[in-house]
């Protein structure tokens, strides 16, 4: 398992969130970190969250999904929600 973090941005007005977070949160550990910005723990591959979460979006979206660092040290954060933190130190 790796944590993975996923951010995107949906451009069209009014666009709905609910099945693109709905698939974020099938992932067995998740953590919202920011708005448009969440962390998951997964085996799966950057590709493979990319390819099975592109579903849920509109082609002129952004998706970016990346493999953080488990080393000492490997995150920080500034007034982030209490819950995130608590995640974050859990793992």
């Amino acid at each position: 398992m790796s944590i993975k973090m996923i951010s995107y941005d949906l451009h069209k007005p009014g666009q709905n969130y609910d099945n693109l977070i709905d698939a974020i949160k099938s992932y067995n550990g998740y953590c919202k970190i920011n708005e448009s910005d969440w962390l998951i723990s997964t085996a799966d591959s950057c590709s493979n969250i990319r390819d099975f979460l592109k579903k849920f979006i509109d082609t002129n979206d952004t998706l970016f999904v990346a493999e953080l660092s488990s080393k000492p040290g490997w995150w920080a954060s500034y007034n982030l929600r209490k819950g995130a933190v608590d995640w974050l130190n859990s793992l």
